[in-house]
């Protein structure tokens, strides 16, 4: 059975807990097939005032990981062609090598695009700053109770805050509003992101 681990406080071993950030990367990857949000997520970057192009269209989708002394954003590698447990067990294994202090050279390069999770603090709001030479970047911010309106009823339901940052030397507003929207409809909805 399939495990939705929410808090994201400490990952599992198991590859079959999946937590909100493994759903945010599967959406991501998903939507980088999607012309033109592929460029936010897979294909452009800026660097020394010029456009480049990633690695010929890989989705590399980086992971903002705390350590003790700073901050390293260890890479989930062709996201594009990996399942959502399959970047669940990448993620741990990434995030494990990241905290213990023996990622790669490869773990450490060649991201499109990066994810900065503060769902396990408090933190419900936040803007996180792009990893050049990317051209996006998206902060997930803490799963909360909120009231909503459905069918013209109040009800409580979780909701979680994300803020894309975008390049827009590379990429304009309506581009990341659509992204944006593609994320909601898809985390809203994250039987697509299984099957």
């Amino acid at each position: 059975m399939l495990q939705l681990s929410f808090a994201c406080l400490g990952r599992e071993e198991a590859p079959d807990v999946v937590c909100c950030q493994d759903l945010d990367a599967s959406a991501g990857e998903m939507l980088g097939r999607e012309a033109p949000v592929e460029d936010l997520i897979a294909i452009r970057g800026w660097q020394e005032d010029r456009l480049i192009l990633h690695h010929g269209g890989e989705i590399n989708i980086g992971i903002a990981v705390s350590l003790d002394d700073g901050l390293i954003v260890p890479v989930l590698h062709n996201c594009d062609k990996l399942s959502l447990l399959d970047i669940a067990a990448q993620a741990n294994a990434l995030v494990e090598r990241a905290r213990t202090g023996k990622p790669t050279g490869d773990d450490l390069s060649g991201g499109t695009f990066t994810i900065s999770n503060m769902g396990m603090l408090p933190i419900e709001h936040f803007t996180a700053i792009i990893n050049q030479p990317q051209g996006a970047i998206l902060a997930v911010g803490a799963i909360k109770e909120r009231p909503v309106v459905r069918s013209g009823q109040l009800a409580i339901a979780h909701t979680m805050m994300v803020t894309l940052s975008s390049d827009h030397r590379i990429l304009d507003g309506v581009t990341s509003g659509q992204f944006l929207a593609e994320v909601k409809k898809l985390l809203e909805n994250p039987v697509g992101l299984v099957v």
